[in-house]
C-alpha cells in the first residue's frame, strides 16, 4: 500500500481546505520527511485524517463517529485519501455535515465512500462496509495499519522513556511481535504433546508380545502366496468389471426396450384414437369438392335468416308506428275538442274582455291625470315648505326685533335723563331724512 494524496477540509485546527501530494515533488523525491510544528498546529490531525478516511474512526476518540474532528463553528468536514494497491488506485472519502448547512445545526450521520480512480466509479457499498473493503484491498485492518504505518504518539513517547526490559515489551506490543511469542508458545506446547504421545506409543509397543519364528515364517509365506496370486486376482477383477459393465449395458438396454415398448403401446393407442378422426378426415376429403356450394348455401341461409330478422324487426317497428299513429289520432281528437271548448269560452268572454280593455284604457288615462295632479301636489308642498321656512325665518327676525325693542326700552328706562333725547328723536329723524 502507498499513500498518494491527502485532501482535507475543516479538521481540528486545519480550517478550510488543505491538500498534500505525496506522489509529487518535493515529497515524492524526499524519501524521508518529518511533520513538525507548534503544539495544536494540526500534526496529529493529519494522521487522524488518514485513519478516519480509511476506517471511519480514530483510536483516541473511541467511538464510531469522531465528531471531534470537525473544526469549531463550521458546518462540514471532508477528508479524501488516495492510495494505490495491487488492484489499482482508490480514493477513500469521509464526509461529516451539520443540518441545514449551519454551524449550529445537528450533526448528521457520516458518509463513507470508496471510489475506483481508474474507472472513476464509486463502489456500491454502505458506509459500514467501506472499512471491510479497505481491509480486503490493503490486507491491513485498523490495528495492523496503526502498528505498521502509524505509530500512536503516546505509545512512542512511552517507548522512549521506558527501561530496556520495558522497551522490549513495548516494542513487542507496538509491532505485534507478541503474536510470534504466542506462536512459539503454541509450537512448544504442540511439541510437548507430540513427544508425550510418542513416549506413550513406545511404551505400548514395548508391552506388545513378539511373534515366534515359525508363526512369522508362516505369515510371510501366506503373504508371498497372496502376492503371487495378486496378478491373477487383478485379471479376474478386470474380467468381472468388464462383465459388470456388460450387465450394466444390458440393464440399460432392457430399460430402453421397456421404454420403447411403452412408447409403442402409447403410439398404438394414439393410432386407435386417431382412427375416428381419420374417418372424419376422409369424409371431409370426399366432401371437399362440394365445399364451395355448401359455403354458398350457408351464405344464402345466413342472408335469408338476416332478411327474415330484418322483416321481423320492420313488422315490429310498423306495429309500433301504427300504435303511435292511433295514439296521435286520439290525442289530436282530444286537442280538437279542447280547442272547440276554448273557442266557445272565448266567444263567451269576448264582450267582458272588450269592456275590461275599455276600462283599462280609462284607468290608464285616470292614472296619467293622477300622476300629473300628484306632481302638482308635490310642487305645492315644496312651495308651502319653502314659504313655511321663510315664515319661520321672519318669525325669528321679529322675535329678535322684539327682543331688541325690549332691550332698548329697558335701556331707556335705566337712562331716564335721556327721555328728552327720546322725545327729540322723531324730529331728528325727520331732519335726517330731509337732509
Amino acid at each position: 500500500m502507498r499513500i498518494l494524496r491527502l485532501h482535507l477540509q475543516n479538521v481540528h485546527a486545519l480550517r478550510n481546505q488543505w491538500t498534500i501530494q505525496f506522489d509529487q515533488f518535493p515529497l515524492y523525491e524526499a524519501g524521508l520527511f518529518a511533520i513538525t510544528g507548534p503544539t495544536g498546529g494540526g500534526k496529529s490531525s493529519l494522521l487522524d485524517a488518514m485513519i478516519v478516511a480509511l476506517y471511519g474512526r480514530v483510536p483516541r476518540y473511541g467511538h464510531n463517529t469522531p465528531t471531534e474532528l470537525m473544526t469549531r463553528h463550521t458546518a462540514e468536514t471532508l477528508i479524501e485519501l488516495d492510495f494505490s494497491v495491487q488492484q489499482g488506485r482508490f480514493r477513500a472519502r469521509w464526509n461529516l455535515r451539520r443540518a441545514r448547512g449551519q454551524s449550529t445545526g445537528r450533526v448528521q450521520p457520516a458518509r463513507h465512500e470508496l471510489q475506483n480512480l481508474k474507472t472513476n466509479q464509486t463502489l456500491d457499498l454502505r458506509s459500514s462496509d467501506v472499512p471491510k473493503e479497505v481491509e480486503k484491498l490493503t490486507g491491513l485492518n485498523m490495528e495492523r495499519f496503526l502498528r505498521s504505518v502509524i505509530l500512536p504518539q503516546g505509545d512512542f513517547a512511552a517507548f522512549l522513556r521506558a527501561k530496556e526490559k520495558e522497551r522490549g515489551e513495548l516494542l513487542e506490543e507496538l509491532t505485534g511481535l507478541h503474536v510470534y511469542s504466542e506462536l512459539s508458545e503454541l509450537a512448544y506446547s504442540c511439541s510437548r504433546e507430540s513427544r508425550e504421545a510418542l513416549e506413550k506409543l513406545q511404551q505400548e509397543l514395548g508391552t506388545l508380545p513378539l511373534l515366534e519364528e515359525e508363526v512369522l515364517r508362516a505369515l510371510r509365506q501366506r503373504l508371498d502366496e497372496y502376492l503371487h496370486q495378486r496378478p491373477k486376482l487383478q485379471a479376474e477383477e478386470q474380467r468381472l468389471q468388464a462383465e459388470l459393465g456388460c450387465l450394466r449395458q444390458l440393464g440399460e438396454s432392457r430399460a430402453t426396450c421397456s421404454r420403447l415398448e411403452q412408447e409403442f403401446a402409447t403410439a398404438q393407442q394414439a393410432v386407435a384414437a386417431f382412427a375416428l378422426k381419420q374417418q372424419r378426415l376422409q369424409r371431409h376429403h370426399q366432401l371437399q369438392p362440394f365445399q364451395p356450394q355448401w359455403q354458398a348455401q350457408q351464405k344464402q341461409a345466413k342472408q335469408l335468416e338476416q332478411q327474415q330478422f330484418t322483416q321481423q324487426r320492420m313488422r315490429e317497428d310498423l306495429n309500433l308506428k301504427q300504435q303511435e299513429v292511433q295514439q296521435l289520432e286520439v290525442y289530436a281528437q282530444q286537442e280538437q275538442n279542447r280547442l272547440q271548448e276554448q273557442e266557445q269560452r272565448y266567444q263567451q268572454l269576448a264582450e267582458p274582455i272588450r269592456l275590461a280593455l275599455e276600462i283599462d284604457i280609462q284607468i290608464q288615462k285616470q292614472q296619467v291625470r293622477w300622476e300629473s295632479r300628484q306632481q302638482e301636489q308635490d310642487r305645492l308642498e315644496q312651495t308651502i315648505h319653502q314659504k313655511f321656512q321663510e315664515l319661520l325665518h321672519e318669525d325669528a327676525w321679529v322675535q329678535q326685533a322684539v327682543l331688541r325693542q325690549q332691550q332698548r326700552q329697558q335701556w331707556l328706562a335705566e337712562q331716564r335723563d335721556c327721555r328728552q333725547l327720546e322725545q327729540e328723536l322723531p324730529r331728528l329723524h325727520s331732519v335726517w331724512q330731509q337732509w
